[in-house]
């Protein structure tokens, strides 16, 4: 299962592993870059006759990015870098992995206004904003945003697609819509809820080596290959009842859907019985569909009392 972190916990874990290797803020922002272009090339974008634009921001999303610019120029991709760093205000960071980019030869335009660029290139990386975000965008950047979105380039976005909320997932005005999200390290909590899916396309976890030695909660994203190992494998000789008694409680009229649904959701999960309450007065709503789901008709909620007992869990409220 792929563990999920907050913004908060996933800055405690970047400062924790600089403080045990005693390491600087580059030496993992070179970690971080070298390992997202070793993700793009091998899984992304093999291909080096792709030409790279890469854009990056005034934070450590945009150091991430001219790191990943400079191993991509020294292993033959054609790459353009467009940097939105504020000269001066950058960090010690983003100043360093700006030297070596333009000391390895890379061709950089500084702070180019958006509507200078063309989108010529093939592939567009997106290190403009990180988790970070908690504003909307600024006018400058979301006239940038939207010509990427409009420019119908394949996007590769580093974290999380930029304009993307890291706490929240949601737009903040506007966000890049990215066509693969490599997360650093660790999913975080922005990358899956609310906009953020039909923002990232792929997303995929680069690990970089980094421990998570918080105290923060345990969260975990289940896939298919977790799943399948806890389902047992079911006798031959067995019946309905050796697989649980599920009962649902819900619906009223216009809405009785939810609690067929829900019944017969229970019965592909495994359950071996599904029994579904309806109100007597209900009955003429009802259309009994699957055959599947057992009907228990009551007047008052106490006429439940047996089948509750009965029931190893309860799907109440549906509907």
């Amino acid at each position: 299962m792929l563990k999920i972190v907050t913004v908060e916990e996933m800055r405690a874990i970047e400062k924790s592993a600089m403080s045990k290797n005693n390491i600087a803020e580059y030496e993992l922002v070179e970690t971080a870059g070298s390992g997202l272009f070793r993700h793009f090339s091998k899984e992304v974008c093999p291909d080096k006759n792709k030409r790279l634009l890469v854009l990056a921001g005034p934070g450590n999303n945009g150091a991430d990015a001219l790191v990943f610019a400079r191993h991509a120029f020294l292993a033959g991709y054609p790459v353009t870098v467009a940097n939105f760093f504020e000269i001066g205000k950058e960090s010690p960071a983003g100043r360093k992995a700006l030297e070596r980019l333009e000391a390895a030869g890379a061709s950089i335009l500084l702070a180019p206004e958006p509507q200078k660029l063309t989108f010529e290139e093939d592939v567009v990386i997106d290190g403009l904003f990180g988790i970070g975000v908690d504003r909307l965008i600024e006018r400058r950047y979301r006239d940038l945003i939207e010509r990427v979105n409009h420019a119908g380039k394949f996007v590769f976005s580093i974290d999380i697609p930029s304009g993307i909320n890291g706490h929240t997932g949601l737009v903040s005005g506007v966000a890049i819509k990215a066509d693969w999200t490599a997360a650093i390290g660790y999913l975080k909590v922005g990358n899956l809820l609310n906009d953020a899916l039909d923002y990232s396309g792929a997303i995929k976890v680069v690990d970089i080596g980094l421990t998570d030695d918080t105290k923060g909660k345990k969260r975990r994203l289940a896939n298919y290959e977790d799943i399948i190992p806890i389902l047992s494998n079911r006798k031959h000789r067995s019946h309905k009842y050796n697989y649980g008694d599920i009962l649902v409680i819900g619906g009223s009229p216009g809405m009785m859907g939810a609690m067929q649904l829900a019944g017969i959701a229970a019965l592909r999960s495994g359950a071996g019985v599904v029994r579904v309450a309806i109100k007597e007065k209900d009955k003429a709503y009802w259309n009994q569909l699957y055959p599947e789901l057992i009907y228990v008709f009551y007047e008052q909620p106490k006429d439940l009392d047996e089948t509750i007992k009965k029931a190893d869990f309860c799907i109440f409220g549906v509907g």
